[in-house]
């Protein structure tokens, strides 16, 4: 570590000190496949203010597990504000997931998530801003304003990418839920007017977001009487409208409207829940804001019911040691109240307001569960139809003027919700889905985002490319040409007659047809690449085999090399007793990409230049 000055921090770290050889409870099998890092990296902007702030961003990175066409980075935030993104980790995206048990003296155990977004991307999830999660701060002010928040992440970055250099130049995609809506828009902005960061910033990707208060405050009230959440003319709807006027007048005053959080409105939550409440089995229950379809006694506290073992899991000791976590005193916890109180962001325009600009820019993304409450579609729909971006307010019209309307969206033949996408902006509503979308909906969930992130994997392993899915009765984006569907070759091939796409089932093709041709010759060509690929790999494995005898016996006399080749091809035993780590990480790399990474990881060739 080396400090340059009182007022710019610059601390130089080695990504082998945050190598996770494993994690407590983790599956035997994904030892020694999942590679991963985590730990803190300096957050606090440069400043001349005495005494410099001390803040630690934590981070847990996670390496793809199969390689597709480029490698891409999807940068995780969770909401809150002040709520740790190990939540999305642990419990929505990652690899790993918590199994919940409620026998408090059983050891919690993680389980393998076979929908996991880091098949195909990178996953980096980051505690923001300090003090949230494993994140700390020691001296200076808390986090009160977006941007600030933003400039913290800005700083991280930077030293991420001096610790993890090889992701400075990947196609990069931040996304999040939740209140996560106003963070990211920021810290795209941010990475956008910053000359710090090379940061290749492709996307933005937001679920039940909270974006616009204006709309999605007085939203509520509509959404309960469609859901039936209230009765028109009972008690309890005369109360809660009359709540909603108070809101409403709030919107209105200059002062007030355009704010991040609004005080008047959020009194408007209890009761709408407290209206919904039913007798089950003789208890009353109230429905869970996150989830209308679920019930409990307790309403939201302790939802979902995993979040009980998520906390017994990150707050145990030996948890905090394997996340290289410790410098983060007292207990983890899934919410910083402290954050949660003091980040209203009086100075702060809500994020919505920042999306024209990044539209230009980059592509965005909107999904959303159509059961939750607290950040449902019907706000988040009507926050888009008033949105004015590249020309058009709205989804508009198409170049030929008829209106941009939903198509359906459809996963392994089940009509999982709709997608509508105009001018770079996508909206994805997901039928029986809560406010945690990849929960639910965990293969629909990662289509939606090879989707977004241009991956296409019938190019690539793993089980995504099991999965087939259609928009409307064509493909979105690059992911395919054409795709077989229940028998049926479905291409985006235009004909004379029609612009839909045609769908015949194959048997029916001619074999001369540019449709078959299209389905079937990249398989052709596939095939015959891996069949030269493998003869000349044979050839060249015979030729230095028979190198490799040839010079036996001069290798074998010369002291010096043979040692040389007895450590290269043995590795010592691990002082564990336990296989050697550098065979372990030449046995089971996945491809010759990987050894690499895991060479310069562990400081096999020559040493870089440190940064200046």
């Amino acid at each position: 570590m080396t400090t340059t000055s009182s007022t710019t921090i610059t601390e130089t770290y080695s990504a082998a000190g945050f190598y996770i050889e494993s994690l407590p409870g983790q599956p035997n099998q994904t030892i020694a496949t999942l590679t991963q890092y985590a730990g803190h990296l300096p957050s606090h902007p440069s400043t001349a203010i005495s005494p410099t702030p001390d803040s630690h961003l934590w981070f847990w990175l996670i390496r793809e597990s199969h390689i597709s066409d480029r490698p891409r980075l999807v940068i995780w935030f969770n909401g809150g504000p002040g709520c740790s993104s190990l939540e999305g980790a642990l419990m929505e995206i990652g690899p790993l997931r918590v199994k919940h048990t409620e026998k408090l003296e059983s050891p919690i155990q993680l389980e393998i998530s076979n929908n996991s977004w880091s098949q195909y991307s990178s996953l980096l999830f980051i505690d923001q801003p300090a003090g949230t999660g494993y994140s700390f701060v020691n001296t200076g002010d808390d986090v009160r304003e977006l941007d600030q928040a933003a400039n913290q992440v800005v700083v991280f970055l930077t030293n991420f990418y001096k610790t993890f250099p090889e992701f400075s130049t990947v196609d990069t995609y931040l996304a999040g839920q939740s209140y996560a809506g106003q963070y990211i828009p920021y810290i795209a902005q941010a990475i956008l007017e910053t000359t710090t960061l090379p940061t290749v910033l492709k996307g933005i990707l937001m679920g039940n977001a909270w974006i616009n208060p204006d709309i999605q405050y007085p939203a509520y009230l509509d959404f309960a009487y469609e859901r039936g959440l209230l009765v028109k003319g009972s008690k309890e709807s005369i109360r809660v409208e009359q709540i909603h006027e108070k809101c409403s007048k709030a919107l209105k005053d200059p002062t007030k409207s355009d704010h991040v959080l609004i005080s008047e409105c959020e009194t408007i939550l209890s009761p709408i829940i407290d209206g919904g409440t039913k007798r089950i089995d003789g208890v009353k229950m109230k429905p869970i804001s996150y989830n209308i379809t679920q019930f409990s006694e307790d309403g939201d506290k302790n939802w979902p019911p995993v979040v009980k073992s998520l906390t017994r899991y990150l707050d145990q000791p030996e948890t905090a040691h394997a996340f290289h976590a410790e410098a983060k005193s007292g207990k983890w916890e899934q919410c910083n109240d402290t954050i949660a109180k003091s980040m209203w962001s009086p100075n702060s325009r809500p994020s919505y307001t920042l999306l024209p600009k990044l539209l230009t820019k980059m592509k965005v993304l909107l999904y959303a569960g159509d059961q939750d409450f607290m950040c449902n579609a019907l706000g988040i729909e009507r926050s888009i139809e008033a949105l004015e971006w590249s020309g058009q307010k709205g989804f508009g019209k198409d170049k030929e003027g008829k209106p941009i309307n939903s198509s359906e969206y459809i996963v392994n033949g089940e009509n999982v919700g709709r997608w509508t996408e105009a001018r770079g902006l996508s909206l994805v509503v997901i039928d029986r889905a809560s406010h945690l979308v990849p929960i639910d909906a965990p293969v629909a969930a990662l289509d939606m985002l090879l989707r977004f992130i241009s991956v296409d994997p019938l190019t690539a392993a793993g089980p995504a490319s099991m999965t087939t899915s259609s928009v409307g009765n064509k493909t979105l984006g690059p992911l395919a040409k054409t795709f077989a569907n229940n028998g049926s070759l479905i291409s985006n091939v235009e004909s004379s007659t029609s612009k839909e796409p045609a769908s015949l089932p194959l048997s029916e093709l001619s074999t001369d047809s540019p449709e078959r041709e299209a389905y079937y010759g990249p398989r052709r060509t596939l095939t015959l690449v891996l069949l030269l690929v493998g003869s000349v790999a044979s050839i060249i494995g015979l030729l230095k085999w028979t190198k490799l005898r040839r010079h036996r016996r001069v290798v074998i006399d010369n002291p010096e090399i043979a040692v040389r080749l007895k450590t290269f091809t043995s590795p010592p035993p691990d002082p564990k007793g336990s296989e050697g780590e550098a065979d372990r990480l030449l046995n089971n790399s996945k491809d010759d990409r990987r050894l690499r990474e895991q060479e310069e990881v562990f400081g096999i060739g020559p040493d870089e230049e440190e940064d200046g």
